[in-house]
């Protein structure tokens, strides 16, 4: 009767916030892969030179290769393609990896992450960070800036459409507590 009217939505809504979870995951998976594969490999001009060895023209398979690297971090709000090429290819130099020449390790150490802390000091620093709402409120200010200041103006004004997706979607969907 009534009580199984009434349990109804909840277990519909229960349903559908695993549904949404699991969805989630799903695009938050893709964004990962677009910014950790596809752009990396861009930022390497990995790329273009697979677009060449389709028989792709070299001016065309660069075109798309900047593409990639300038949609994918646009599109999830990360550095700029060049930026990123620039200072990802101090990472790689194996001098500089796990040292301070590393654009990664200069970023660790400054947030306390830094590998001689000892093992459990460290885990606590990695989880306190993780739930630290001034680091994220941080990067994300830091992300808002350099996507709405570095790069060619077009990709900064990608940049602000995705913002004001963004920002749009979370002023208009509802967020129930």
């Amino acid at each position: 009767g009534l009580g199984a009217a009434a349990a109804a939505p909840t277990a519909l809504g229960v349903i559908a916030a695993i549904a949404s979870g699991v969805g989630s995951l799903g695009v938050i998976g893709r964004l990962r892969r677009l910014v950790v594969g596809h752009t990396h490999e861009a930022g390497h001009r990995v790329i273009g030179e697979f677009y060449r060895s389709l028989g792709v023209a070299g001016d065309t398979a660069d075109r798309i290769n900047e593409f990639v690297l300038q949609f994918g971090s646009v599109l999830t709000l990360t550095r700029d393609g060049e930026d990123y090429r620039r200072l990802h290819f101090a990472h790689h130099e194996e001098a500089n990896l796990g040292t301070l020449r590393d654009p990664d390790g200069r970023d660790l150490f400054s947030w306390g992450i830094w590998p001689t802390l000892d093992r459990w000091p460290l885990w606590a620093k990695l989880v306190t960070t993780a739930l630290d709402p001034v680091w994220h409120a941080e990067m994300l200010l830091g992300r808002l800036i350099a996507n709405t200041t570095t790069g060619g103006r077009a990709r900064r004004a990608a940049a602000r459409v995705v913002i004001f997706a963004l920002v749009g979607a979370a002023a208009v969907l509802p967020f129930p507590v």
